[in-house]
């Protein structure tokens, strides 16, 4: 306000005249009474403005409102207000007068245009003939403004915006009226600052709520760099950490471009270095080119052209730097005080989120690690419980084969023997025949069981595993009901293994009869596909037998697939055990076969299936790498005749002695027989001049068919022996390393062709 003072000497009231004292007086009061309304004036200006900034709330209707009162106080045409400082821009913060295309538009920041003069130097910029001043904003030009004032918004100690009036007509803004307006903008700085700071601490209420809620680092970082431009009035921000090498990475990053990336961890590397960034103080600066680390952002650098302003804020924890926050402007207006304080306070919640998350996926971690090693633990506790299972199975299919073949045996001597003796007879011929008939389909289940354990009947050598497929499929069609359609895929060639092809065969057939009874009643298709794999991509999951493990290679898959009712889940255990079945009782060794024949081939079995969407089955068999596999040859030598020979026949089972003893005594040997091997080794000696040929069972209690054998070469190298055995031949059969003899095997149940055929072997090994 303008101040009035009446100076009156006594000197003068003595010479003066006195019309001329009037005179004076009337003026001295017209200038008084003109300053007090002035002043009165511009106190009335200042009240309403402050009413209006006083008002509740500090949002942009409140500024409107504010800017209108000044445009009508000192009929202002145009009135704009830009807060760099506080928001990052030279868009107007609120604008009165300009068109809305023009609010928009930022305002110029060379160093000669006004709102810049106005924040170096935080003195009133004052323009009487702008229309001549060549750095006149775009916007003020476009509207013609004649005079234009920009007055400072402080923020305390820093000039944090710019105050711009114009008007179009000629007349200029008096120095009253600057003073007064640099108060009004004075007034308009500290309700931004407060503003401002309400704002930002209800952003940080919301941003520590909001990231308090996340438990995923990842998650946290990302919303972290998003929410702090917004809090601080920033155009980017990244986020760079330390990775458990102590490495740098950048977290997470804001509307940043790749190259600005790039720029953030040999950035944070200098700033710890060259600042007090280390012991957790925060880091402002207004040009990045100015400072100690500028060598690393080069003229080309993405950040460097992408930014000016800068605000580092370290995430700091246990006395120790695990990273820094970082806050980009594309202006060269630093970040004040205040917003580097409320950057700090966000930094400690970001760590404290940091902190939760990283506790919370230690934890989640450990946890998830627990669980692992207790399914792990499970599932081998589960597999050593069907590995006991199987074996269990194992032990009892062997175990009845075995006493099934040694009870078949007297079935078929003693069958074989009414058989000679009623050859004449017609009237006992076919009840013989069903009875022989009956005992061969027992011997075929006892075969089966054994089978089942990988014990297989047959000799083997190369195949073509295409080739045997091939043979095979006329009979399975046929087989097939007319339904069903088999779509046969063998693309793959000359896949060579090393088996039984009727074997092999029986497994195709098995899991063809499998595929086509799971169809059931509806049309549906079985897929046959040859395919070659490495040993290593075999599925581990369902595969059996379950501690198979496939060998370094190449395998051929033969592959089984239907359409049919799939498989549950909770038989997917049971579904390889002997007489295991969903469909008939009675039922239930197809597969449990197919697997004892895939397994005795040094073989697996994988098995997918979804209940009510079909299954598939895929067969393993090693490629045989030649064909250099010799292959066994038998000469069937007819019935020999005894001529009075003696025969050791040696087996725990009284009735087998006795049947089998009979047949062979029938035909001219003079047979020995014992119960266990000691008694043969006694008799033996006492008759080794007139024994030529020993039969012994294999399983026998105390001294067992190998350790008899042994024996009785130990007193005869050269005499025959024959191991009897209801087990597989692959698993009994040895070279004798001591005499170089060929180990002879007669597999139980045996009918009367097979042991002539033997002894006559025997008897010629000897000759």
């Amino acid at each position: 306000m303008n101040e009035f003072k009446l100076n009156i000497s006594s000197d003068d009231i003595v010479t003066r005249h006195p019309k001329e004292e009037l005179f004076n007086l009337r003026a001295a009061r017209d200038a008084a009474v003109t300053a007090a309304r002035e002043a009165v004036r511009d106190s009335t200006r200042l009240t309403r403005l402050l009413t209006i900034l006083n008002d509740s709330g500090t949002g942009s209707k409140v500024l409107d409102k504010a800017l209108s009162t000044l445009s009508e106080l000192f009929l202002a045409d145009i009135v704009v207000l830009i807060d760099p400082a506080g928001t990052g821009s030279f868009v107007p913060l609120a604008a009165i007068g300009l068109p809305e295309e023009l609010q928009d538009e930022p305002f110029s920041q060379s160093d000669e245009s006004i709102s810049m003069r106005v924040l170096q130097t935080g003195e009133p910029q004052l323009v009487e003939d702008a229309a001549n001043y060549s750095r006149l904003d775009a916007q003020l030009k476009e509207m013609a403004v004649h005079t234009v004032v920009g007055l400072p918004v402080n923020g305390g100690d820093f000039t944090r915006g710019v105050l711009i009036l114009g008007r179009l007509s000629k007349r200029h803004f008096t120095g009253d009226e600057v003073a007064l307006l640099n108060t009004m903008a004075y007034r308009i700085g500290r309700t931004l600052i407060d503003a401002q700071r309400n704002t930002q601490f209800e952003k940080l209420v919301k941003s520590g709520r909001q990231l308090s809620c996340r438990l995923d680092l990842a998650h946290v970082v990302a919303e972290a760099v998003e929410m702090l431009p917004e809090i601080v009035s920033g155009d980017s921000a990244a986020i760079v950490l330390r990775d458990t090498e102590n490495q740098w990475y950048c977290a997470a990053h804001h509307n940043m471009d790749e190259s600005s990336v790039a720029d953030m961890c040999p950035l944070a590397e200098r700033l710890i270095g060259n600042t007090p960034l280390a012991n957790g103080e925060a880091y402002t600066t207004a040009d990045l080119k100015t400072i100690p680390h500028s060598e690393v952002l080069s003229d080309n650098s993405g950040l460097a052209k992408n930014a000016c302003a800068l605000m580092a804020i370290p995430i700091y924890r246990d006395d120790t730097l695990h990273g820094v926050l970082f806050c980009m402007r594309s202006v060269s207006i630093a970040f004040h005080i205040g917003t580097l304080q409320t950057g700090m306070l966000f930094g400690d919640q970001v760590t404290s989120a940091i902190d939760n998350a990283t506790l919370y996926q230690t934890v989640h971690n450990e946890l998830k690690e627990r669980k692992r090693l207790e399914e792990v633990q499970r599932k081998w506790e589960r597999q050593q419980q069907l590995l006991q299972k199987a074996n269990s199975l194992n032990s009892m299919a062997g175990a009845i084969a075995h006493h099934f073949n040694n009870q078949l045996c007297v079935v078929f001597g003693n069958l074989e023997i009414l058989s000679d003796e009623l050859s004449g007879n017609r009237d006992y011929a076919i009840p013989l025949s069903d009875a022989m008939q009956a005992a061969q389909k027992a011997s075929e289940v006892s075969r089966s069981m054994l089978t089942y354990i990988g014990q297989t009947v047959g000799v083997r050598k190369p195949l073509d595993l295409a080739k045997i497929c091939r043979q095979s499929l006329p009979l399975l069609q046929a087989a097939t009901p007319q339904r069903v359609f088999v779509n046969v895929n063998f693309s793959v060639s000359d896949l060579r293994i090393h088996g039984n092809s009727s074997l092999i065969q029986q497994v195709l057939t098995n899991l063809v009869t499998n595929a086509y009874e799971a169809i059931g009643e509806n049309p549906g298709t079985i897929g046959i596909k040859l395919i070659s794999v490495r040993g290593e991509d075999i599925p581990v999951a369902n595969r059996y037998p379950l501690d198979w493990k496939a060998a370094e290679g190449d395998f051929a898959c033969l592959q089984v697939t239907d359409n049919g009712c799939g498989v549950a889940v909770e038989d997917f255990d049971k579904l390889f055990d002997p007489f295991f079945s969903r469909k008939r009782v009675g039922r239930g060794l197809g597969l449990s076969v197919a697997l004892g024949i895939v397994k005795a081939h040094g073989g697996g079995i994988t098995m997918e299936s979804t209940s009510g969407r079909g299954s598939a089955f895929c067969v393993y068999l090693p490629i045989l790498k030649d064909d250099s596999v010799a292959e066994a040859q038998h000469r069937p030598s007819g019935i020999p005749d005894g001529g009075g020979r003696g025969l050791l026949l040696v087996d725990d089972e009284k009735a087998i002695r006795d049947v089998t003893g009979t047949i062979i005594a029938r035909r001219g040997f003079k047979v020995f027989t014992a119960a266990d091997g000691l008694e043969a080794l006694r008799l033996f000696k006492q008759n080794k001049d007139n024994i030529a040929i020993v039969l012994s069972d294999l399983s026998m209690p105390g001294m067992n068919g190998w350790e008899t054998m042994t024996a009785i070469h130990e007193v005869s190298p050269d005499l025959p022996i024959v191991l009897m055995s209801g087990h597989d031949e692959s698993r009994v059969v040895r070279e004798s390393s001591a005499d170089g003899w060929e180990t002879l095997f007669l597999r139980k149940p045996f009918q009367n062709a097979e042991l002539w055929d033997i002894i006559g072997k025997a008897l010629s090994q000897r000759s």
